[in-house]
């Protein structure tokens, strides 16, 4: 309750927001506003759920304890993107928060002008070239993002994609088919055929009999 009457007093263009409010969360104070009506960095201590959750709908944050150069970091990336509608990224997250399906869940990717959403289970496979990740979906759109294979390898570590090679990340359950002949190879559902490292194939065997149907 003070939260909502200091907003309404002060109209901030940038709110810092804990996760737990007096027994509540901050989702919750959402409820009391539109959301574009100001910016939002939040503030949490480690938690690697909530941690993820914040990176899969690519809002700012930050972890206690605060560090000064993190804080400045986060206001000047404010101030440089304070024009961008923050609406589609809280939504995001706040759907996130609320799907407890990981594949159900939505991604934030790095556009020109913004970020587009998909959801997880929507995409077929990365491919890392480079210091560019090239992302496949279901529907026949293809974005290319300046970011490592890595950081989406660590982001989506607790889902069904499994690196199977160094330039390749796939979701499991959009593999149609697997041939030990010629080579090792996955056929995914778009047609695209992906080459599976020597070194990880009895591990991917492992992984696709356990992926759930």
């Amino acid at each position: 309750n003070d939260a909502i009457g200091l907003i309404n007093e002060h109209s901030p263009d940038l709110a810092f927001l804990d996760i737990e409010l007096a027994g509540e969360t901050v989702f919750d104070l959402f409820n009391n506003f539109d959301k574009h009506q100001f910016g939002v960095i939040f503030i949490t201590a480690f938690d690697q759920y909530a941690v993820k959750a914040f990176r899969y709908a690519a809002v700012d944050y930050l972890l206690k304890p605060l560090a000064i150069d993190q804080l400045k970091e986060a206001v000047q990336r404010f101030r440089q993107n304070h024009e961008r509608k923050t609406d589609a990224r809280l939504e995001t997250l706040l759907g996130n928060m609320n799907t407890a399906e990981k594949q159900n869940q939505k991604l934030a990717l790095p556009s020109k002008d913004g970020y587009v959403f998909v959801r997880i289970r929507d995409i077929i496979r990365f491919e890392g070239i480079g210091p560019m990740t090239h992302v496949y979906l279901a529907d026949g759109q293809h974005h290319q993002i300046h970011k490592h294979l890595r950081s989406f390898d660590e982001l989506l570590s607790d889902t069904r994609f499994f690196r199977i090679h160094k330039s390749h990340l796939v979701n499991l359950h959009q593999v149609s088919k697997y041939s030990r002949t010629p080579g090792n190879t996955v056929t995914m559902s778009d047609g695209s055929v992906v080459e599976i490292s020597m070194r990880k194939r009895g591990e991917f065997r492992r992984m696709l009999h356990n992926v759930d149907q």
